[in-house]
């Protein structure tokens, strides 16, 4: 094969050498720019946090999917007075939803984004609550419209 090489012309192999770069730079963004990295997401509801029991909460809240998953995203402008053993969960009728624990609260202000499990069928919930585990009592709330 050396031999076949050596015979080509230069034009030619530098054409085969582009090609073969081209190729796998073509292979390589498929990899690190490929679908999974396309995010479509439809938002299906929004809300406001208000304080809730003497607590302090403002800020907005998106309930979003994205292929099949639910997320729910606290937008920038989100802050909630800081308290102990705070959690994610979602409700209804203005009440919260034990077993619909999303995640711990983690920061007290500004953007995240929370994936809702696929144990919680979302179209049954309109709010989402920041719930106290240690206080057992409400933070904040934002009704899903």
């Amino acid at each position: 094969m050396w031999l076949q090489i050596q015979k080509m012309p230069v034009a030619l192999l530098l054409l085969m050498f582009a090609a073969s770069l081209t190729c796998s730079a073509c292979d390589n963004t498929s990899r690190e720019f490929g679908q999974d990295y396309v995010v479509q997401k439809e938002t299906i509801a929004s809300g406001t946090f208000a304080g809730m029991d003497g607590h302090s909460a403002e800020g907005d809240v998106q309930l979003f999917k994205s292929a099949s998953t639910y997320y729910l995203k606290f937008l920038d402008d989100f802050t909630i007075e800081d308290g102990p053993d705070l959690y994610v969960y979602m409700g209804k009728n203005g009440n919260y939803s034990p077993g619909t624990l999303i995640s711990t609260l983690g920061q007290n202000s500004g953007s995240r984004t929370y994936e809702i499990p696929s144990s919680i069928s979302i179209q049954q919930y309109s709010e989402v609550w920041i719930w106290s585990r240690l206080q057992d009592t409400a933070y904040a709330r934002a009704l899903l419209k």
